[in-house]
């Protein structure tokens, strides 16, 4: 009965963070090719999530591909998210966006297997999401102070509450789920400004 509970919190908080990814991809359309990097992002957090959901719920056979859904997230997802971000704060040429494309996913391809990219490639999605929120300092509704919430909520999740276990008494998954759901929050409301 412990084990249902904890899995249906699990399904619970996962399915928090798709439905946050889905609320953060609905503010985030510009009608501009950002929309490839922003959208493509938070579909690949929102699918990952949504696996993570029907997994914790129902089919625990799903783990091996909430495990490659997860990957692609963190790997491609994260990083797209904020250039898209970016993008949205600095005009930049097509053929650099391209580029910039093809580095996230040729990074992405080469280091699949790596720990530690996963690491790299969230650590450099959280500087420039703090560098879009810089170049938009100006505008009203305080999109710097909402990146800035984003990136502590995000680093948070990410190097403390990741890896498995129990942290006083609640599993750290559903904390690492919890604080991403929030720093979507915060992403889609940056999005919004």
């Amino acid at each position: 009965c412990r084990r249902l509970r904890s899995d249906m919190l699990l399904a619970l908080f996962d399915f928090l963070v798709a439905a946050m990814a889905i609320f953060a991809a609905l503010k985030a359309r510009r009608g501009g090719l950002a929309d490839v990097f922003s959208q493509g992002g938070y579909a690949a957090i929102a699918v990952a999530a949504l696996i993570g959901t029907v997994k914790y719920a129902a089919v625990p056979a799903l783990a091996p591909y909430h495990a490659i859904a997860s990957q692609l997230a963190t790997v491609v997802g994260v990083p797209f998210a904020a250039v898209g971000f970016f993008l949205v704060t600095r005009q930049l040429a097509q053929w650099a966006m391209a580029i910039l494309g093809i580095a996230v996913i040729g990074a992405a391809v080469a280091f699949w297997t790596s720990s530690t990219y996963g690491l790299y490639a969230g650590i450099a999605a959280q500087v420039i999401w703090l560098w879009g929120g810089f170049n938009a300092r100006s505008v009203a509704g305080r999109v710097l102070l909402r990146v800035l919430i984003s990136v502590i909520l995000t680093s948070a999740a990410g190097l403390l509450f990741a890896p498995p276990g129990m942290w006083h008494g609640i599993e750290r998954e559903n904390i690492f789920h919890g604080l991403l759901a929030l720093a979507l929050m915060q992403q889609a409301y940056a999005y919004a400004r």
